[in-house]
Protein backbone atom coordinates (compact mmCIF):
# COMPACT_ATOMS: atom_id res chain seq x y z
CA UNK A 1 0.00 0.00 0.00
CA UNK A 2 2.81 2.43 1.21
CA UNK A 3 4.03 1.79 -2.96
CA UNK A 4 1.04 2.83 -4.13
CA UNK A 5 0.89 5.99 -2.06
CA UNK A 6 4.52 7.16 -2.89
CA UNK A 7 4.06 6.36 -6.84
CA UNK A 8 4.24 9.80 -8.89
CA UNK A 9 2.69 8.56 -11.66
CA UNK A 10 -0.34 6.86 -10.23
CA UNK A 11 -0.75 10.77 -8.53
CA UNK A 12 -0.17 12.36 -11.77
CA UNK A 13 -3.08 9.92 -13.09
CA UNK A 14 -4.90 10.99 -10.19
CA UNK A 15 -4.05 15.12 -10.85
CA UNK A 16 -4.81 15.27 -14.49
CA UNK A 17 -8.03 13.21 -13.85
CA UNK A 18 -9.21 15.49 -11.74
CA UNK A 19 -8.07 18.43 -14.23
CA UNK A 20 -9.97 17.55 -16.71
CA UNK A 21 -13.47 16.00 -14.75
CA UNK A 22 -12.96 18.31 -11.27
CA UNK A 23 -15.86 16.84 -9.01
CA UNK A 24 -15.62 20.32 -7.52
CA UNK A 25 -17.48 22.04 -10.87
CA UNK A 26 -19.73 24.35 -9.93
CA UNK A 27 -19.24 23.90 -6.12
CA UNK A 28 -17.62 27.03 -5.22
CA UNK A 29 -20.22 30.01 -5.24
CA UNK A 30 -19.22 33.15 -3.68
CA UNK A 31 -21.23 36.26 -2.58
CA UNK A 32 -19.23 39.44 -3.33
CA UNK A 33 -19.39 41.26 -0.33
CA UNK A 34 -18.75 44.51 -2.22
CA UNK A 35 -19.00 46.11 -5.51
CA UNK A 36 -16.15 45.09 -7.50
CA UNK A 37 -14.92 45.66 -11.54
CA UNK A 38 -14.00 43.26 -13.97
CA UNK A 39 -12.65 45.24 -17.02
CA UNK A 40 -16.41 47.01 -17.91
CA UNK A 41 -18.27 44.01 -15.80
CA UNK A 42 -19.83 45.44 -12.46
CA UNK A 43 -20.64 42.59 -9.95
CA UNK A 44 -22.48 44.70 -7.16
CA UNK A 45 -22.22 43.40 -3.22
CA UNK A 46 -24.75 40.38 -2.73
CA UNK A 47 -24.09 39.04 -6.18
CA UNK A 48 -23.68 35.29 -6.54
CA UNK A 49 -20.08 34.85 -8.43
CA UNK A 50 -19.26 31.22 -9.52
CA UNK A 51 -16.10 30.07 -11.08
CA UNK A 52 -16.39 28.02 -13.92
CA UNK A 53 -13.21 25.28 -12.55
CA UNK A 54 -13.75 23.11 -15.76
CA UNK A 55 -12.84 26.45 -18.46
CA UNK A 56 -9.98 27.08 -16.55
CA UNK A 57 -8.71 23.82 -16.51
CA UNK A 58 -9.15 23.30 -20.27
CA UNK A 59 -7.96 26.81 -21.03
CA UNK A 60 -4.65 26.69 -23.47
CA UNK A 61 -3.65 29.88 -21.71
CA UNK A 62 -3.22 27.93 -19.04
CA UNK A 63 -2.31 23.96 -20.18
CA UNK A 64 -0.55 23.17 -23.32
CA UNK A 65 -2.83 21.00 -25.14
CA UNK A 66 -5.77 20.96 -22.46
CA UNK A 67 -8.09 18.33 -23.98
CA UNK A 68 -5.39 15.83 -24.18
CA UNK A 69 -4.90 12.87 -20.98
CA UNK A 70 -1.35 13.71 -20.30
CA UNK A 71 -0.45 12.61 -16.94
CA UNK A 72 3.32 14.24 -17.03
CA UNK A 73 2.47 17.70 -17.54
CA UNK A 74 2.67 17.44 -13.10
CA UNK A 75 5.93 16.40 -13.12
CA UNK A 76 7.99 18.90 -11.83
Amino acid sequence: MQNLLENKFLNNIILETLRLYSPAGFLFDRVALEDHYIEDIKIKKGDLVNVNIYAMNIDSKVFENPLQFIPDRWND
